[in-house]
């Protein structure tokens, strides 16, 4: 069976670091999860295009469809210590502060329930792709691969090689220990069922030369020799304390990381060499010849490893070298990639005054590319992802810019164009303006949703879309209050034994069903409570391939209790 989806409003993707695309009432078809058309009016579309039973979704004024954000940096473990040991060296906030938290993923159960939240915390804020480091144990690290695949979250997954310079509680017993293990994990994650597309792959993952014996380096390097396929990330001179004691131990290299790596057989293509805040023109023309990628982690770079560092991006792009955005969780206190974009436009425009104006601040254009798109380029990923183009699979994230979100975001207006929309979102928005996560079709994993207690009024909970249609469904309710707006008066209380969806509205639903247009619609005198067990997982026409296995709901008898209970609100 194949299912399709139709996006109809504005789209925004980048083509390329000075092209961004904003295509207003376009028309955006997915089949098979995979995007099959794009066109921008109508009157464009073929009429065999949209299969008959496409799911038609249309995007509101203010909402807008753009690509997943690709997190090519990010330490897993580190998820939980965010924020801790700003300002300190990299080297001491290594060992005062990030191997002792590292150490607690040797236990089997914290490393699930921290891994749980931590891929959920960065689908929820539109990660949809993330290069991770896991601690250096074997079996954590599998557990962080198995729920990135549950999940439905596209990532390279690595174990930490690290065998010397360590403290004896997190360092690894020996280089033939450690190459063992990481084969281990590389055929644990080829083997995932239901991994055939490749949404999760393994990665060498040298933490860096100061922590790796030359045997561990070299053992890695022949890895990927015999693997054209596999990618490696490491950390590449990203502090002048850092790079010190890499010259300390590898003095024949007379200070080149890049000659360092190469000659371990660590470079090529799917390099990705996180920091590069230090870098002579040496070392930008070696990683430029090898077609290395860059990830630039612009608010790590600033608050630990002891010193204000800007990468030379604006050099990078000019040399053609591949450059992304990594949160660098941990280092970098943010698990939102919105705030990295903007740290990296600050981090350019200090970059500018350094350089005299020899190199150019970033645009926020650019900031985007480098978050999407140049991602992608850098994971070796741009033919699947990072823009909305035809042919590639549909990662995206569903912005809303509507009122009453409690978000952050800049008060939209009623003439503000989809430009101005886009700008105060990626500059004021947050995850509560990511409505929906697209991550190639997996179902809906709600990461918009905070926990907690919320009011609002009945119109709130409805949205007048164009083409009128049942919505404003609220999910992993625990009870539901209703009650006049004056707070006096009756009130009815729900509750189940199990979290339930609920929804609230004054049109009946056949009427939402035959209506075309709002004005079409009835208002009713009462309101229509709507009370759900499960929804069905996203698939089978509702967006891209049919859900998996264990998301669809499928006709059979549930049993679950509803507690009623008349109350009398605000007496007096």
């Amino acid at each position: 069976m194949s299912s399709a989806l139709v996006f109809q409003g504005t789209i925004i993707h980048s083509l390329d670091p000075e092209n961004l695309e904003i295509l207003e009432n376009a028309t955006l078809i997915v089949h098979d999860g995979r995007i099959t058309g794009l066109y921008k009016c109508t009157d464009e579309i073929p009429q065999d295009a949209i299969p008959p039973a496409a799911k038609l979704h249309k995007l509101p004024f203010g909402d807008f469809l753009i690509p997943g954000f690709v997190d090519i940096h990010n330490h897993a473990p580190q998820w939980p210590m965010r924020g801790l040991g700003q300002g300190l060296h990299i080297l001491d906030w290594l060992n005062d502060v990030t191997f002792p938290f590292e150490a607690r993923f040797a236990d089997h159960d914290y490393a699930s329930s921290m891994y749980e939240h931590t891929v959920e915390d960065f689908l929820r804020h539109g990660i949809t792709t993330a290069s991770y480091y896991g601690s250096r144990h074997a079996e954590a690290t599998r557990i962080l691969a198995n729920i990135c695949h549950k999940k439905g979250q596209r990532a390279l997954v690595g174990k930490c090689n690290m065998d010397r310079n360590a403290p004896d509680y997190i360092c690894e017993e020996d280089a033939s220990a450690s190459l063992r293990e990481t084969e281990e994990y590389i055929g644990h994650i080829r083997a995932l069922n239901g991994n055939e597309d490749a949404l999760v792959t393994p990665v060498v993952t040298p933490r860096f030369a100061i922590c790796c014996t030359p045997e561990l380096l070299q053992g890695l390097g022949d890895m990927i020799r015999g693997d054209d396929t596999l990618a490696m990330q490491t950390h590449f001179n990203e502090a002048q304390q850092e790079i010190d004691a890499t010259k300390a131990l590898f003095p024949e290299f007379g200070g080149s990381e890049a000659d360092l790596y190469e000659s371990y057989g660590l470079l090529n293509h799917r390099a990705i060499l996180a920091h590069c805040t230090i870098m002579n023109d040496y070392e930008k023309g070696r990683i430029k010849a090898l077609q290395c990628g860059v990830a630039h982690c612009p608010i790590a770079n600033m608050t630990v490893g002891g010193g204000f560092m800007v990468a030379p991006i604006r050099d990078f792009l000019r040399r053609g070298i591949k450059i992304g955005l990594g949160t660098d969780s941990g280092g970098g206190w943010a698990s939102q990639m919105l705030a990295v974009i903007r740290q990296a436009m600050i981090a350019s425009n200090a970059q500018e005054v350094l350089s005299k104006g020899g190199d150019k601040a970033l645009s926020l254009d650019e900031a985007f590319y480098l978050a999407t798109m140049g991602g992608a380029r850098v994971l070796c990923l741009e033919k699947r992802i990072g823009s909305l183009e035809v042919g590639k699979e549909l990662d995206a994230v569903w912005v809303t810019t509507t009122m009453g979100l409690q978000s952050a975001m800049a008060p939209r207006d009623t003439q503000d164009s989809p430009r101005r929309m886009f700008e105060k979102f990626i500059m004021t928005g947050d995850d509560r303006n990511m409505a929906h996560v697209y991550a190639y079709a997996f179902r809906d994993k709600k990461r918009a949703a905070r926990f907690g207690r919320w009011e609002a009024f009945i119109d709130d909970l409805h949205t007048p879309y164009k083409w009128s249609q049942e919505n404003g469904n609220r999910s992993d309710v625990h009870w539901v209050k209703l009650r006049a707006s004056s707070g006096r008066g009756p009130a009815l209380e729900v509750r189940m034994e199990r979290p339930f969806n609920f929804s609230l509205r004054k049109y009946a639903t056949g009427d939402l069903d035959q209506a075309k247009h709002p004005h079409e619609l009835t208002e009713l005198d009462e309101a229509i409570l709507n009370l759900d067990a499960a929804h069905h997982g996203l698939g089978s026409g509702s967006c891209g391939p049919l859900a998996l296995e264990g998301d669809r709901l499928r006709p059979e008898s549930f049993d679950f209790t509803v507690g009623l209970r008349a109350t009398k609100e605000g007496s007096g």
